[in-house]
């Protein structure tokens, strides 16, 4: 009898020492109580390119992401949700590739060429669901999935421009010391990493109203 008291004594303690801990690691993870870092110049990295919701929000949030990170996905279903219930925000996509992954940065590239032939929006969430652990990307397929021409895909894809594009979306992101993907900006805020739908529009709310100096 007192060795079932004392194993049942020890499950509790057991599950009770995991809720502990996995409210700590949550309220290290997703504290919104700590203030995003504010960065210079946040005016002059927006831009009329690879942009969703409304031009005119007062609410601006730069994305850097890339088409590999499992939790870039997750950010950009959430800012989808966003975009569609409210009308002050505006999205500024970046391309920032895992430089060390020919797939991720060529992903990269694709999506730049999709947003001149004006359906970035469709290819750039048809890129979170490909998984791709090969080396290098199959462009004919691709121009297949997201409905192009394959000639003229291929074109865009070898395009110095395009090249260009991308290293420009690089060069930013290291400029402004963006450390990973996912990363948002918003109004000149940089918060980084995943977090819960509720925990960023707290985050949004607070830098609009100016709670953050």
């Amino acid at each position: 009898m007192i060795k079932k008291i004392n194993l049942f004594v020890n499950i509790i303690l057991f599950f009770s020492a995991i809720t502990i801990t996995y409210i700590v690691i949550k309220k290290e993870l997703f504290n919104n109580e700590k203030e995003p870092t504010k960065i210079d110049n946040f005016k002059s990295y927006l831009r009329n390119i690879r942009t969703s919701g409304n031009p005119q929000a007062n609410i601006k949030i730069i994305f850097f992401s890339n088409y590999q990170c499992p939790y870039c996905k997750k950010v950009n279903e959430i800012l989808k949700q966003l975009i569609h219930e409210r009308n002050d925000i505006q999205i500024i996509y970046y391309e920032y590739p895992n430089e060390a992954s020919n797939v991720s940065f060529n992903y990269a590239k694709v999506a730049i060429c999709a947003d001149k032939f004006n359906i970035y929006d469709e290819t750039k969430n048809i890129l979170y669901n490909l998984r791709n652990d090969k080396k290098e990307i199959d462009l004919e397929q691709l121009a297949k999935t997201i409905d192009v021409n394959k000639d003229t895909l291929i074109k865009c894809f070898n395009s110095s421009k395009t090249e260009d594009i991308l290293f420009n979306d690089i060069l930013t992101g290291k400029k402004i010391k963006i450390r990973y993907t996912p990363t948002l900006i918003i109004n000149g805020y940089l918060v980084e990493g995943l977090l819960p739908k509720e925990d960023l529009v707290s985050i949004i709310e607070k830098i609009n109203k100016k709670e953050f100096l």
